[in-house]
């Protein structure tokens, strides 16, 4: 019987994925010379750059599970205040998330005691400071007990989804909200995901593609025990991807800790770890959504090979098709189990060792509950961070890896010829809720008349910013209103510069 809480506190994976065209090298050593980076539990990390990345974990404070954070600036990490990373209330912690919306912020998704059931919390992080997302409304609905396992990803740069369990009364349903600026949104029209014939559901996993496509990985609970069951979003709505042949194994055991990410072309890959048929170890296994079925990767052969099996896997794109996939394993060393970690590269369907098959561990390291990956393409290479989180003496030490994408130096070419007017926005995604503005730079070639408007999709008038003459570069930030002094919704909006015949245009979003 499936339990009616979560169940799976120790396997925490967060994924972000950006970028095109990028190459995943190995592997570097162990940074920090190979010390800990962090103490904290259950990390999680979202890339806000190339080079940037926000870690989250738990961690005690006083008696209380409380969290805690770090910022990374390419193997620099500093510590956030603790205070700045929940919402301060001296309430229990647990199983932080981070989701990257691949413009330089991240949403943090953690369960949060309020003194009767679990609830399911959200919070903004604006690439400096922490702060309520949606006014610190719960994500989940208030109906029903506790709620379980989650996971959230952006499956564009303003629209947030979440998947996540919630005890029904009956069983642990699976539920799919989103955030898209304002409030949070029932998706599915509010109804569970997951078959109500079943027990209930476990462990969601989710990916988004950047353009409004996600697909859900679940565990389904049944009469033909636990399942890797997939439901995916598109432009129709949510419906079951591969149901006549899910991508696990039947006459195996049962599934556990699935992990998915988008690749290219409209394809997904799902790993994840199930049961031998004598139930006597569990194996990695992963397989690839073609766009109208399942193939298994490595034929659908272990991709471990370890006898005692493994736990906790966690893949992210590489940016170029592929992906990267980390496990742990539990190798016999002089005939102690003792625990590594492992990481693959599938490109198609074949999966090659990274850093020549050897661990990534520490030396000597104790159990390795949970491991966190994220990636970001960038300039034909792949950033990637990991992070493993090291438990012995009971304390939780966060070790970490990365592979940085070169810096190349900028290119100094001679500027052509001005022909036209021109208009650029740096922070073109901002939140005007939170004090922050789009920086338009215009530029016009002649003293000709110049006009700078934002519109709305519909083509509505929204703010005038010029209507003159003006030779050379201008400047002006926009803090979110319209002419009339009121602030606009979140959405999509069109910079429009015009002189003459000639005409620019530019996005600015507002997100809420």
């Amino acid at each position: 019987m499936i339990p009616r809480e979560m169940s799976r506190l120790g396997c925490v994976v967060a994924l972000v994925v950006a970028g095109r065209a990028a190459v995943a090298a190995d592997w570097n050593g162990l940074e920090n010379q190979g010390a800990p980076v962090a103490y904290l539990a259950q990390p999680s990390v979202a890339l806000l750059s190339s080079s940037r990345s926000v870690v989250v974990g738990t961690r005690l404070d006083g008696g209380v599970v409380r969290l805690g954070g770090m910022l990374v600036d390419r193997g620099v990490w500093t510590a956030l205040g603790g205070a700045s990373v929940d919402e301060g209330t001296a309430v229990a912690h647990r199983a932080p998330r981070l989701a990257a919306d691949g413009a330089g912020h991240a949403a943090l998704l953690y369960g949060r005691f309020d003194g009767s059931v679990w609830r399911l919390a959200a919070r903004w992080f604006d690439g400096a400071v922490f702060s309520d997302l949606s006014g610190g409304a719960p994500v989940d609905q208030d109906v029903g007990g506790n709620t379980g396992g989650f996971a959230g990803a952006f499956v564009t740069i303003t629209k947030l989804v979440v998947a996540y369990t919630k005890d029904d009364g009956s069983r642990m349903a699976l539920f799919v909200r989103s955030w898209n600026g304002g409030g949070w949104q029932d998706e599915n029209a509010g109804a569970a995901l997951d078959d109500p014939a079943g027990i209930g559901a476990d462990a969601p996993a989710i990916a988004g593609d950047g353009a409004g496509g996600a697909l859900v990985a679940y565990v389904q609970y049944g009469s033909g025990g636990q399942r890797l069951t997939t439901v995916r979003l598109d432009a129709t709505g949510w419906q079951p991807t591969g149901a006549a042949t899910p991508p696990d194994h039947l006459g195996l055991g049962g599934v556990s800790s699935p992990a998915v990410t988008a690749l290219a072309g409209g394809r997904w890959l799902v790993a994840y770890v199930q049961e031998d048929a004598d139930g006597a170890s569990q194996h990695l296994y992963a397989a690839v959504w073609t766009g109208s079925s399942w193939a298994y990767v490595n034929e659908g052969l272990p991709l471990d090979g370890y006898p005692k099996g493994v736990r906790a896997p966690a893949v992210a794109s590489d940016g170029a098709g592929g992906a990267i996939l980390v496990y742990t394993t539990a190798d016999l060393v002089d005939g102690i189990e003792a625990p590594t970690v492992r990481s693959l590269r599938v490109t198609g369907l074949s999966a090659t060792p990274m850093n020549g098959g050897d661990f990534l561990e520490a030396a000597g390291a104790g159990t390795i509950p949970a491991l966190a990956l994220a990636t970001w393409g960038v300039g034909g290479a792949c950033s990637a961070l990991l992070l493993m989180d090291e438990q012995s003496g009971g304390i939780d030490r966060v070790y970490s890896r990365a592979i940085l994408a070169p810096v190349a130096a900028t290119p100094v070419a001679t500027a052509p010829a001005e022909t036209g007017p021109g208009v650029r926005v740096t922070h073109n995604l901002f939140r005007p809720d939170r004090g922050e503005q789009a920086r338009i730079v215009y530029v016009s070639p002649t003293s000709e008349r110049l006009r700078v408007a934002i519109y709305s999709l519909a083509g509505t008038a929204v703010r005038l910013v010029s209507d003159g003459p003006l030779a050379g570069r201008g400047e002006w930030m926009w803090d979110g209103r319209d002419d009339a002094g009121q602030t606009v919704g979140a959405g999509v909006y069109l910079l429009v510069a015009e002189a003459g015949s000639a005409r620019d245009t530019r996005k600015i979003v507002v997100v809420r």
